[in-house]
């Protein structure tokens, strides 16, 4: 259900804000695959996409430990600087982005709305990343994270709002996955869930956000707001 402040705002004051990995990148199959890596050294075991779907959450530790791995054996802090030495070296080559995403960026660019990246990603991983795909001209302003446990992005939303003068209601969080939604309920900025990325649609639905299929449907969402 959009909200009411949104439905009395003009798109040209709106400010969007992009989550990046899994609503802008397609990066799941390469997640899958690194994840694999690490679980098979461990336990022998192997994940799907669907059953990543279904339990990828944040902070991401949880997700580790819903899938087996032991952290006696290595610590969290380790694991994850080898998971994303190994996730970087084949970004370039096992990831992509999603369908319509330029299409849409310059749509909204077009019309005025400034972009923002919005990210649980290590921030110089996640401008090496964009300027290899060659978005960085689309946004206002990259935010992510100093380290790699993409433990969440709650603090980084609220340090967004206080340095940057964000107004929340005059704000929308575009993302794929409850904690964007969390994030956004937490901070009052206006939250839209995409489901082709890190979550399912049934675990998206739960929270009562407004869903589109694919980011393709962005401009069209923006124009019912008028």
């Amino acid at each position: 259900m959009k909200s009411q402040s949104l439905i009395r705002m003009k798109n040209t004051d709106l400010h969007i804000l992009w989550d990046w990995n899994g609503t802008l990148v397609n990066d799941m199959d390469l997640c899958v695959a690194v994840t694999n890596r690490f679980i098979k050294k461990q336990n022998g075991r192997q994940i799907s996409r669907e059953e990543y779907q279904q339990k990828f959450t944040f902070p991401v530790i949880d997700f580790y430990e819903s899938i087996g791995f032991d952290f006696s054996a290595q610590s969290f802090a380790d694991m994850a600087e080898d998971w994303i030495r190994e996730y970087k070296s084949s970004f370039h080559t096992s990831s992509s982005l999603n369908g319509d995403v330029v299409k849409t960026l310059t749509h909204i660019a077009d019309n005025g709305l400034k972009q923002s990246i919005f990210s649980a990603c290590e921030i110089n991983l996640l401008k090496h990343s964009i300027r290899h795909l060659e978005l960085e001209n689309f946004f206002h302003n990259i935010h992510g994270v100093d380290n790699n446990r993409a433990s969440g992005k709650e603090d980084l939303a609220i340090q967004i709002i206080k340095e940057s003068h964000v107004d929340p209601e005059a704000t929308i969080l575009f993302g794929d996955t409850v904690h964007d939604y969390e994030v956004a309920q937490n901070t009052g900025i206006n939250c839209v869930l995409i489901a082709n990325g890190h979550q399912d649609q049934k675990r998206l639905a739960k929270t009562g956000a407004d869903i589109l299929e694919h980011i393709g449907m962005v401009p069209a969402y923006l124009n019912s707001l008028q």
